[in-house]
């Protein structure tokens, strides 16, 4: 069952929570000196593994029996869940995160609203009535925010003060366009399911053109904030964008590019959090 859980919980995307945490502490400080001025740290560096994801993707796969149906990466590149599976899950997310709950009560408010930020963007993202999967646009921007919170969780929990904007801006960008382009495999299968989502909507190379304007728009925002060798870290994402428009132009699936995406992320957060650690 255990292994179960942690193929529902997608672990090559935790990255996506966890990476945000820890650049948000490097934001402030360098993580070994953020442990010993917070041990929360290490729990909650728990937390957005197994427990997070299996929240983030657990609830979203609960929700997207309609559109999973026709998706034909579940089962093989990602978990499908089938009906007899979904009380165990509901039970085995609410079962992982009871032991963290602790932790919220020794946060700070800041800490305590960013959370709140996560939670209530997860829950809001799969679940009715507001399910902004199936909202066009609303769906990526939520993402964003999913971001920028797990972000600033960390930033807080390290001994961050004050915010710098324009770089939280630019990483909810970066998620809101990681969406987005995650989005553009799927279109198939959510037609047929009548979800409209930002890809639906724009079609693929609509899409594209939006994850590209969306990346110049971190750069700028990195290269803004003076954070010049950062900027530079959206090179990569590039390259993977353009890689995309020739697949299409061939005929082919961007999904092949698609699954770089996960790598990518995992060296490029390593760096941003290295560099983030090396200004302050």
């Amino acid at each position: 069952m255990m292994l179960r859980l942690l193929n529902i919980s997608r672990p090559r995307f935790w990255m996506y929570a966890l990476g945000p945490y820890l650049i948000g502490i490097g934001a402030a400080q360098s993580l070994s000196n953020a442990v010993v001025f917070n041990l929360d740290i290490v729990f909650w560096l728990i937390y957005f593994t197994l427990p997070a994801n299996l929240f983030v993707y657990g609830i979203n796969d609960l929700a997207d029996g309609d559109t999973d149906a026709f998706n034909e990466k579940k089962g093989t590149y990602e978990a499908r869940v089938d009906a007899k599976e979904k009380k165990t899950l509901i039970w085995a997310i609410i079962l992982f995160q009871i032991p963290f709950i602790p932790l919220l009560y020794q946060a700070s408010f800041l800490e305590q609203m960013a959370c709140a930020a996560f939670i209530l963007f997860n829950l809001a993202y799969s679940l009715p009535p507001l399910r902004l999967k199936a909202r066009p646009f609303l769906d990526s921007l939520s993402n964003g925010v999913f971001c920028a919170s797990v972000g600033l969780m960390g930033y807080f929990a390290a001994g961050g003060t004050e915010i710098w904007w324009l770089p939280v801006i630019a990483g909810a960008i970066w998620s809101s366009v990681m969406h987005a382009y995650s989005a553009i495999p799927d279109i198939e299968a959510d037609t047929k399911a009548g979800i409209a989502t930002i890809a639906t909507i724009l079609k693929a190379k609509a899409t594209l053109w939006v994850c590209l304007v969306g990346y110049i728009a971190v750069a700028l925002c990195l290269w803004m904030s003076g954070l010049y060798a950062h900027t530079g870290l959206v090179i990569p994402y590039l390259v993977l964008i353009a890689a995309s428009f020739y697949m299409l132009r061939k005929k082919g699936s961007v999904f092949s590019i698609y699954m770089l995406y996960p790598f990518v992320t995992y060296l490029v957060g390593y760096l941003v959090y290295h560099f983030n650690v090396y200004i302050v």
